[in-house]
Order: C-alpha cells, then sequence, then structure tokens
C-alpha cells in the first residue's frame, strides 16, 4: 500500500544520507516511487544505483529496463535490457550458478528486450529473444 511505500522511500533516503555511494538505497528508493506513481524519480534513481553499482545487480537494469518499456520507450528498453545481457554471458551465468536469483532475472531482461523489439518492427530478434528467455527460465 502508498503508506508502506512511503515508509520504504522515507527509509532508503535515510540510508542514502548514511552511506551515499551503495546504490542498493537508491534502487530500493525507486522501486518505492514506482509504487508511489513516481516513474520519474524512480527512473532518476534506477540510474544512480547502476552507475554506482554497474556490474554486480542485474535486477536494478531489469527494473529500468521494465519502467522504460511500460512508459512506452520500447529503445531506451531495448539499449538498457542489452547492456546487462552482454555483461552476463552464457559463461557468466554457468559460472555463477550458485546465485539463484540471476539467471530468471536475465531471462525476465531478454524478454524485455523482446517486447521492446516488437514495438520496432524486429520480430526476428524479438522471437530469439524471446527462445532465450524461455530456455534460460527451465
Amino acid at each position: 500500500n502508498s503508506a508502506d511505500a512511503r515508509l520504504a522511500l522515507l527509509k532508503a533516503r535515510q540510508a542514502e544520507h548514511q552511506d551515499p555511494q551503495d546504490g542498493q538505497q537508491y534502487f530500493l528508493a525507486a522501486r518505492a516511487e514506482r509504487q508511489l506513481g513516481q516513474d520519474a524519480a524512480a527512473e532518476v534513481d534506477y540510474r544512480r544505483a547502476i552507475q554506482l553499482d554497474p556490474f554486480d545487480q542485474p535486477q536494478y537494469y531489469a527494473d529500468l529496463a521494465n519502467l522504460e518499456e511500460k512508459n512506452g520507450h520500447p529503445a531506451e528498453a531495448e539499449s538498457t535490457a542489452t547492456q546487462v545481457i552482454k555483461l552476463y554471458p552464457q559463461a557468466v551465468l554457468q559460472n555463477r550458478s550458485a546465485d539463484t536469483t540471476l539467471q530468471p532475472t536475465i531471462a525476465n531482461l531478454y524478454v524485455i528486450r523482446s517486447i521492446a523489439e516488437t514495438h520496432v518492427d524486429q520480430n526476428q530478434a524479438a522471437a530469439s529473444d524471446l527462445a532465450t528467455g524461455a530456455k534460460l527460465q527451465q
């Protein structure tokens, strides 16, 4: 509910003041802002989280790409998804197999990218990405 989202946002902002170099606080703020319908603010915070931690948190990219796609910006969603997909080729996914959240997150990014690709008539690429996403979810 919105009271919980406001409290979460307040806590995230307090944590930012304690450690402004940790992307997690900005990510949590962005999630709360999305629940409150503050998409522009959420986008800023997702980008700040990615700036602070560009390699270890693909969920930051997934949430941003999802927001971009939802707000009618398929080219940006495709770019965001591609940016992180390149960081996690199959060899990296296999090497980090102990992280049970990684492969589903990357699968989700393939699906988001496929949706974005259909908006710009890249249907063959979309079909390929959708198949890759489904394969990773198995």
